[in-house]
């Protein structure tokens, strides 16, 4: 099986975050995963929870779908269905627990660094893209030039383009996963310092990163074989 790590090699993703009252968050985890064990829940894709970390309300968790099929997500909207399945109607009880959905996104991965386990720990950057192009172009030589580097620590890096439902007029997300938080403080201080990312920072000099958050990983459902 596929490590629990955050492994997002998938081409579409679709996030929901959620705000969740502290004294809620265990039974809002223990609600989630019963669904994601009923046959409704194991017939979506690839799933992942994640608690908010920095650069977000600490009480906000995130479900995210990926796949690499886009035809896979369309169950996730499909609300003439949902709302006659069994399966998600119990799910909603967490609407008795106050619990609120605060922001919905979708998305593709575009490219990335090469795979890596065992991370649980993921940082975004949000990203308001003067040229996409030139900026794909820059980040397929980041991740050429520091491939060593990320393999030495762990880490995987990917460019992602926003379809909707992002802040503001970010376009794209840069992620990167980490074992932990300690590994993210001390990859990011690696990677800020290499030759690679002094010639992507200039390269991307117009860009703007107006949104930067992490958050840890919690739980992973219908991981592939």
């Amino acid at each position: 099986m596929t490590s629990l790590g955050l492994n997002l090699t998938a081409q579409t993703w679709v996030n929901f975050d959620f705000t969740v009252p502290m004294d809620k968050a265990e039974l809002f985890n223990a609600n989630w995963a019963e669904f994601m064990n009923t046959e409704t829940g194991k017939s979506l894709p690839t799933c992942f929870m994640s608690q908010h970390e920095m650069g977000a309300a600490t009480h906000n968790t995130s479900i995210s779908f990926v796949s690499d099929d886009v035809q896979d997500m369309a169950p996730l909207f499909d609300y003439q269905a949902i709302f006659q399945n069994p399966d998600f109607m119990k799910m909603y009880a967490w609407f008795d627990m106050n619990v609120e959905p605060t922001r919905q996104q979708t998305g593709v991965r575009l490219m990335g660094s090469t795979a890596k386990e065992g991370n649980f720990y993921q940082g975004f950057w949000g990203i308001e893209v003067a040229d996409p192009m030139a900026t794909a172009a820059a980040f397929a030589e980041l991740v050429k030039d520091s491939q060593p580097i990320l393999d030495e620590l762990n880490v995987e890096i990917a460019l992602h383009q926003a379809m909707a439902g992002q802040e503001g007029a970010i376009s794209h997300y840069i992620s990167a996963n980490f074992k932990d938080y300690a590994a993210f403080m001390t990859a990011s201080q690696t990677m800020y310092q290499s030759e690679g990312f002094g010639k992507f920072a200039q390269a991307t000099a117009a860009n703007r990163n107006s949104l930067t958050w992490t958050r840890t990983n919690m739980n992973a459902w219908n991981l592939p074989e």
